[in-house]
């Protein structure tokens, strides 16, 4: 003991620790930690050892620490949820069409600043139009006009949940023309793969393409034109073979020597074009389902994550940004919500049991952590936390004999020396 401050000393060389009473054990913990920085359970378990003591150590740092909400809001798990994969399967061309934006890009002088991609699932064809806004009039117009009134109405049309495609009017525009209309879980945009894939492709080609930063607007039916000739890894076709029954003739096809195509009537030639189109669907699907089926059993290796159940609480990682705080100091996990029901084999409809106005909304496996209830036995005080010593700080210890301390003092489990 120490002017009334109990102390215990393994060895003569070490330094003594501070015991820490059972019900001032959380106190102290949690002024340590955010002294630190909040950091992980072993180096608050270094640090702690080095100065405290108490019993039952390893068990109670682990748990404070993964109960600590600032951990929680702030930090991703040493490994991420990940679900199997669930993939989109388009049996036809024009089934499955999906849309997303790019942008803002650089304005150009047409006053272009937003770049709307739609691709049909089965065959990879691409639009892509320039848009001057992301507003949900511009972007049903542009699927409308570019689409729509070009190729059919898709039996289905797939977006991630942003206000430019999920909207009343989309709704409608949708329901008059008989599509259905089918949407990404929250905070998930790969649930939009093909077409975040074909993004990047556009992407990759506008940098080719591109003279100046803000011709690129003009560039984009030469990229599309680059895209469509060109073989596409999972059909093992051009989108262009597969959407029109014909390959693109680009500009170097005009020097090269041509076989002349028969001459057939008219009648011939619909039946022989039908059946070179059934023909090259037929091929198409064979080889879409052997690369989704190689796809998966890829994925596949990296599947992490305990099963979710009605009742339980999770940790939701979101992409929202706080006001007036930089995006690298946002805190990504929101929570803690409660899981209502299960949606399909990877999506759960939950709620956040901290705004009680909030909607219930339907999120993927991906975007969850598991919440840990606080299942230490102490009860803290934060009136008494001022009391404390600061653990931080180095305690003096009189030098010579005569510290008082022995060279190793025990607890009993009461919390009394022996």
């Amino acid at each position: 003991m120490i002017q009334g401050v109990m102390y215990v000393q393994h060895a003569p060389s070490f330094p003594p620790k501070l015991v820490i009473p059972t019900s001032q054990v959380r106190n102290v913990f949690q002024k340590l930690h955010a002294e630190l920085g909040h950091p992980g359970v072993s180096k608050m378990l270094e640090a702690v050892r080095k100065r405290l003591w108490w019993p039952h150590q390893h068990r109670d740092v682990v748990n404070f620490c993964q109960t600590c909400e600032l951990c929680a809001r702030c930090k991703n798990p040493k490994q991420m949820n990940r679900a199997p994969l669930q993939s989109i399967h388009a049996g036809f061309p024009n089934e499955i069409v999906g849309v997303d934006l790019i942008g803002p890009l650089p304005e150009t002088p047409r006053g272009n600043k937003y770049l709307l991609v739609m691709v049909d699932y089965f065959s990879k064809w691409c639009e892509a139009v320039p848009l001057k806004t992301m507003e949900a009039t511009t972007v049903a117009e542009a699927i409308l006009k570019h689409w729509i009134c070009q190729w059919g109405a898709p039996n289905q049309i797939h977006s991630d949940q942003g206000t430019s495609f999920d909207n009343a009017l989309m709704h409608e525009l949708c329901r008059s023309l008989g599509i259905d209309k089918t949407r990404t879980t929250a905070y998930h945009p790969q649930g939009n793969g093909q077409v975040e894939r074909t993004n990047r492709t556009l992407k990759e080609l506008l940098k080719a393409f591109v003279h100046t930063r803000n011709d690129w607007d003009i560039q984009i039916p030469f990229c599309l034109m680059a895209y469509r000739a060109s073989v596409h890894s999972s059909t093992a076709q051009t989108p262009n073979y597969l959407w029109t029954g014909r390959e693109f003739r680009l500009p170097t096809d005009a020097r090269l020597p041509t076989i002349q195509p028969e001459r057939l009537a008219v009648n011939e030639f619909v039946i022989r074009l039908r059946e070179t189109i059934l023909q090259n669907e037929r091929l198409a699907r064979d080889h879409l389902r052997t690369a989704q089926r190689h796809q998966k059993d890829y994925y596949d290796k990296k599947v992490f994550g305990s099963p979710v159940h009605p009742g339980d609480r999770v940790w939701l990682q979101t992409t929202v940004q706080t006001p007036g705080l930089p995006l690298k100091f946002r805190k990504q996990w929101t929570g803690p919500c409660e899981v209502l029901n299960v949606r399909g084999p990877s999506t759960y409809l939950i709620r956040d049991i901290t705004k009680p106005n909030a909607q219930p909304m339907v999120v993927h496996f991906n975007q969850l952590k598991p919440y840990f209830e606080n299942t230490d036995q102490s009860t803290p005080n934060a009136a008494n936390t001022d009391d404390i010593p600061s653990v931080a700080a180095e305690v003096e210890i009189p030098a010579g004999g005569g510290t008082g301390i022995a060279p190793r003092t025990e607890l009993n489990s009461s919390g009394g020396a022996v």
